[in-house]
């Protein structure tokens, strides 16, 4: 399994900012592999897909970009 970080920032205040533009691949990706539902964990959002046979972990962290390797570095 793969895990794919999609950076931003939280809230909607954010949501069609270029700085969003991983929350938009992350996004993408989800909807192109099926994925499940999303779960809080770890102070990010994650959920399970597959795309070309490869299953993926997607991560959008919770906390502001300029912190969201401390919620990476726990989902890791």
């Amino acid at each position: 399994m793969k895990l794919v970080v999609g950076l931003g920032n939280p809230g909607e205040q954010y949501a069609d900012n270029r700085h969003n533009l991983g929350f938009m691949v992350a996004d993408e990706l989800a909807r192109r592999g099926k994925a499940s539902a999303p779960r809080e964990k770890f102070g990010a959002s994650l959920s399970e897909a597959t795309i070309a046979g490869k299953r993926l972990l997607l991560c959008k962290p919770l906390e502001y970009m300029n912190v969201s390797g401390q919620a990476v570095a726990r989902v890791a």
